[in-house]
């Protein structure tokens, strides 16, 4: 038997850690070259000595790289989750925290422009995705809803709208960035809250407020 059979024999646990890490650390240099604009083109090879890990064990946890880049943009996309929630307040609104989420997408134009341009062109297939951004935007349309801020209007509707709107957002980052000011995603993100059934006034606020939430404008 071989060492590694009898380290599974005995201790299954350790070799489902290593699968995970290893799973981890494909991810993490898929992130990485998610960041280089001829990433689509880079061989496995590659990307396993990127990832420190041997060459046969790609396929193991991946059907090909498109399999990986997917993934690893809803890696970064389930990052943009957390930093929802540390932007958050306990006092704000299911309008607020809408706010604050579509802008922390928007955002991602200036956080990581590599990765939003991904976003841009793959975000319809991400759409569909049960992970990340999805169910946290369900979560966030359903709170509205309750609080009778947002109109009853069916769930998987409202995240069209919203997924939509985002993505065009980025799109037109994307392909003219000198459209995209303050000014302009403060108004976009205000439109998608009055589609979702918010008065005008208060989407204006709202989304002033979550992008100066998200960019740190009124830290002073």
């Amino acid at each position: 038997m071989k060492p590694d059979d009898e380290e599974a024999r005995v201790d299954p646990s350790r070799t489902s850690r290593r699968t995970r890490e290893t799973r981890r650390k494909l991810v993490e240099a898929g992130v990485a070259l998610l960041r280089r604009a001829d990433y689509a083109a880079v061989p496995v090879a590659e990307i396993t000595q990127l990832a420190d890990v041997g060459l046969g064990t790609f396929y193991n946890h991946f059907a090909g790289k498109d399999e990986l880049f997917d993934e690893a943009v809803q890696s970064v996309l389930n990052a943009q989750t957390e930093r929802m929630a540390t932007l958050g307040q306990a006092d704000d609104s299911p309008v607020t925290t809408a706010a604050i989420a579509m802008h922390v997408v928007l955002g991602l134009a200036q956080s990581d422009p590599a990765v939003a341009v991904v976003v841009a062109r793959n975000g319809l297939r991400l759409l569909d995705a049960e992970a990340a951004l999805v169910p946290q935007a369900r979560a966030l349309v359903h709170a509205g809803q309750a609080a009778g801020s947002f109109a009853e209007l069916d769930v998987d509707l409202a995240l069209s709208l919203v997924g939509g709107s985002l993505l065009g957002g980025l799109h037109t980052w994307w392909s003219s960035p000198e459209l995209v000011t303050p000014e302009w995603t403060v108004e976009l993100v205000a439109r998608v809250l009055v589609a979702l059934g918010c008065d005008l006034g208060d989407a204006h606020r709202a989304s002033s407020s979550g992008l100066d939430r998200v960019t740190g404008r009124d830290a002073g």
